[in-house]
């Protein structure tokens, strides 16, 4: 039997605001660990229309820092352990990667927590034939890296949510929090104002505006990325690791009847619905260039844009913000929400039953990550 639905109007414990990976992720952690009733908040019809669902659905677990390696390996070896005891149909696939970073992108404390094989010309080119060109750079092989169906994650954070009496609540819209005595006390959804004890934040690109509403400055900033879908590379198809070339940057991923590749854009936009900027099936050939001389004859068949949120120093802003009591955040996940995603759950609700003392403390807000300037913004 389906929980009976709350008025909306009541006191709750937990309100969410963002339907998407984080926000599930947080809802279903929090539920786990007795912290209820919770309310989640989602403008959308559906959870994950955003970032969450835009993305290309690789599971990665060298980031570019070690602690957001140390979310992302933590987040990766939970998604494949969900489906692991199921035979056939696994919307994980332990696929690996091969990692190009000729400038050093990712620095070494990352690399040292991912067990990795170096691969020479004549390994690569025995996986990969179409390569005329290797990309610049050591061949780094991560084994246990792969690729996921992403709705099937978010089914799962939201069926776990549910099941612990979560109230999803799609296409409402939430604002105007209150703030009395430095403490959080209500928000409005859809009109109807609704006392909380507490507040998430994963809002994604619109975090900023939530900061602002709430006198909270902080500087997040949501980067455009397109993908693309072509005519297949390689025959026959099969499940091959993935490729990414940080320099100059692009990266692809084999399936059966497509190949999706990335320029890895950045432009800096507003919250909104994501919208292709250009030409990014251009973009990828010519950072391609000559290493797949068969990539002019293919043909583009799908592109997409997505955002990627991030905070001024690239690190996640997760947990409480000390000058608030009672709010949270769990934002700025920029490429890595979707591998780390089970990670950021379990921080947010460590922060809201431990406080600071429950993550990381680079993880956090304070005024070194976010400092003020003269006009008393960050």
């Amino acid at each position: 039997m389906a929980p009976r639905r709350r008025e909306v109007g009541r006191n709750w414990q937990l309100v969410i605001v963002g339907g998407g990976l984080a926000g599930l992720a947080t809802a279903a952690s929090c539920a786990r660990r007795g912290i209820g009733p919770i309310l989640l908040i989602e403008q959308e019809s559906r959870p994950g229309s955003h970032s969450s669902g835009r993305n290309s659905g690789l599971i990665r677990r060298v980031a570019e820092n070690p602690l957001t390696t140390r979310l992302c390996i933590e987040g990766a070896d939970e998604i494949e352990a969900l489906w692991s005891s199921r035979r056939n149909n696994r919307p994980f696939r332990r696929s690996g990667s091969v990692i190009f970073d000729p400038s050093g992108e990712i620095a070494d404390g990352c690399w040292s927590q991912v067990p990795f094989r170096r691969w020479d010309e004549a390994q690569f080119r025995s996986m990969f034939p179409e390569f005329q060109q290797l990309p610049p750079g050591e061949a780094r092989f991560v084994e246990a890296d792969g690729i996921l169906e992403v709705p099937a994650l978010l089914g799962h954070f939201a069926a776990q949510a549910r099941d612990a009496g979560v109230e999803l609540r799609m296409g409402s819209h939430a604002h105007h929090p209150r703030i009395e005595g430095g403490r959080f006390s209500s928000i409005h959804i859809d009109g109807v104002e609704v006392k909380s004890e507490a507040l998430v934040v994963a809002s994604g690109a619109w975090a900023g505006q939530w900061s602002k509403a709430a006198g909270v400055p902080i500087e997040l900033t949501p980067y455009l990325r397109s993908c693309v879908h072509s005519d297949p590379i390689g025959q026959p198809p099969r499940l091959r690791p993935w490729i990414w070339a940080h320099d100059p940057g692009w990266y692809l991923k084999f399936g059966i009847d497509n190949t999706l590749w990335s320029a890895c854009e950045e432009i800096a936009d507003q919250p909104g619905r994501a919208t292709v900027c250009g030409d990014p099936w251009q973009q990828v050939k010519e950072r391609v260039g000559s290493s797949i001389g068969a990539i002019e004859a293919l043909k583009p068949r799908h592109i997409w844009a997505g955002h990627r949120n991030f905070c001024r120093d690239r690190q996640f802003l997760l947990g409480p913000d000390p000058r608030i009591e009672g709010w949270h955040w769990a934002v700025g996940l920029g490429g890595h929400g979707v591998t780390a995603s089970p990670a950021v759950g379990r921080r947010v609700a460590a922060g809201i039953i431990e406080g600071l003392d429950g993550l990381e403390p680079e993880l956090c807000w304070s005024e070194e990550r976010f400092p003020m300037n003269r006009a008393g913004t960050t």
